[in-house]
């Protein structure tokens, strides 16, 4: 059997995250499952990486499985990923997309999904990207990209209501002040052979294992 623990990642999106966990206890309550679920609604970075590593430390004597859910959005599923990554004791790790941008969920068809499929999940193994002591799940970004993703979440921060509208204010705000940066990047090929760049960039962008590179 699975243990589930849902993060419900309130800072995340403007999702009803009240309604939406009564929503998960009358369903598992329904099908006779309240004993598999745990529910955690976090507020900060602190409370989501607390949660985790508590329940991957719990010993559920029952269950021989574990998986947790990140109810949130992509910022969620990285921290959860870098927790799980981590740590010596593993679980699975799902989705539910409720966050702004809500990009890796891109890559699923959620059109038909139930609270019912979380009950029996089939898990697979995917790849994750290293990045010095971090891990990323889909994608990572440096040069533009980070810089328009921190403006964002300063807008965010300020005007929640912005929602995805502050990515385009961002890059408005970004674009006009682009500078290259310094790097060395160094990785292997499907050969495993090791090839290293070193050059001043505008723009570098790693999705999945393919990688762009803008030098000037």
């Amino acid at each position: 059997m699975i243990k589930k623990l849902f993060i419900l990642s309130s800072a995340a999106g403007k999702k009803d995250f009240d309604k939406f966990e009564k929503e998960i206890i009358d369903c598992y309550k329904k099908n006779n499952r309240l004993d598999e679920l745990e529910i955690v609604k976090t507020k900060s970075k602190k409370d989501l990486e607390d949660s985790c590593i508590k329940f991957l430390n719990t010993d559920f004597p029952n269950f021989d499985k574990k998986i947790i859910y990140a109810c949130g959005g992509d910022g969620s599923l990285n921290e959860i990923a870098n927790i799980i990554a981590s740590s010596k004791n593993k679980a699975g790790l799902g989705l539910i997309p409720m966050g702004t941008a809500n990009d890796f969920s891109k890559n699923f068809d959620y059109s038909n999904f139930s609270l019912e499929d979380t009950f029996e999940p089939e898990l697979s193994k995917i790849d994750l990207i290293k990045i010095n002591d971090r891990y990323s799940i889909n994608i990572f970004s440096t040069g533009f990209d980070a810089k328009v993703l921190d403006q964002a979440l300063k807008l965010l921060d300020k005007y929640a209501r912005l929602s995805s509208l502050a990515y385009a204010l961002a890059v408005l705000k970004i674009i006009f002040k682009i500078k290259a940066s310094k790097l060395k990047i160094s990785f292997l090929d499907e050969n495993d052979l090791k090839i290293e760049k070193e050059n001043s960039y505008i723009f570098c962008h790693c999705l999945q294992r393919i990688l762009l590179w803008v030098w000037f």
